[in-house]
């Protein structure tokens, strides 16, 4: 108690003198010196190799009159990364079994002009196909698309404070940064399936809510990793001319960054919502059935007529989402 009481009455230079000679203390510790060293000697041998000197004339009549010595940068690293993927793809490929590679365009032609061709033991007649995929869509697909939508927009309302707390030029206490990077990191690691499995012991079995929850923490993943690195490339002037004015922090990011967050926040969250609807399998996992499992079972069976069928809606809302999003990041720029 006597210690916070001394701490209190100590003015800000008493404590700013403190801090400086805890600093001549340490740099003065034989800890801190050995470190100083072994950084020195690495500078020095990084600078051996990496520069060399070279002798130029700077003269204008170039008759070697005025000769200086300057230190020239070698390539040596980029050739080092360039040996060393060099040697990765050759360890990769000498992995692979070796054998021999047959192109048969034929086969590749047939299997894609059956996609769209209607088959006489199913879909029959052109009409046939077109009221498969129009049943297919109007129902498994759509039911599969509102899934989507609603764990995508969850996940992307949850993941805003998430990627403002990750961004270095925004929270500078490492204390709640790292921590926040940690946990959000581990959570892109857990396989999503086993995500899904978890929420389905919470709720049921083949519940819409599992489907939602499982793509929500899908999404916030992938959105706080892109969002957070795209701010950390933000110009900070109208932030730090807020914060300078007395601005709170709400009201810094509000004001001073979140113009330029927003395009880009809308263009992730549509393109998370198109890996969403493309990397829905994982609802199988959960129970649910959804469009992308009776797509893979036809594929399976060798069903090609009713894949083809289902394919072309995918095709044409994935397409529609990206003409969306193009119209809206320049809309709102």
């Amino acid at each position: 108690m006597s210690r916070q009481v001394n701490k209190m009455k100590r003015t800000k230079e008493e404590i700013i003198a403190a801090k400086l000679e805890r600093k001549k203390k340490w740099e003065s510790g034989p800890i801190y010196k050995g470190f100083s060293s072994c950084n020195a000697r690495v500078k020095a041998f990084d600078a051996k190799i990496s520069y060399k000197e070279v002798s130029v004339d700077i003269s204008e009549k170039q008759d070697g009159s005025m000769m200086r010595t300057i230190s020239k940068k070698r390539p040596i690293k980029f050739w080092f990364w360039v040996a060393l993927m060099a040697v990765v793809l050759l360890i990769c490929f000498l992995s692979i079994k070796q054998r021999t590679i047959r192109f048969t365009w034929s086969a590749f032609f047939e299997a894609f002009a059956s996609l769209f061709t209607p088959s006489p033991l199913r879909t029959k007649t052109i009409a046939g196909w077109w009221a498969y995929s129009w049943n297919t869509f109007t129902t498994s697909f759509w039911h599969l698309f509102e899934i989507c939508f609603l764990g995508t927009l969850l996940g992307s309302l949850i993941s805003i404070p998430v990627y403002y707390l990750c961004a270095r030029n925004v929270t500078s206490n490492p204390w709640i940064r790292t921590p926040v990077r940690l946990i959000n990191d581990l959570i892109r690691t857990i396989p999503m399936f086993l995500v899904g499995l978890l929420i389905s012991q919470i709720f049921s079995i083949a519940n819409n809510i599992d489907g939602v929850l499982t793509i929500a923490v899908f999404t916030i993943g992938i959105m706080y990793q892109m969002m957070y690195e795209f701010i950390e490339t933000l110009e900070m002037s109208p932030f730090e001319a807020i914060r300078a004015s007395g601005g709170r922090s709400l009201q810094n990011v509000n004001l001073g960054l979140h113009p330029e967050v927003k395009p880009m926040f809308f263009a992730y969250f549509i393109y998370t919502l198109e890996i969403n609807i493309r990397a829905s399998v994982i609802l199988s996992y959960v129970g649910f059935g959804g469009y992308i499992t009776i797509l893979q079972d036809n594929i399976s069976a060798g069903y090609f007529d009713y894949a083809g069928s289902m394919l072309l809606p995918l095709l044409l809302v994935v397409a529609a989402l990206q003409f969306i999003s193009n119209w809206m990041v320049r809309k709102l720029r």
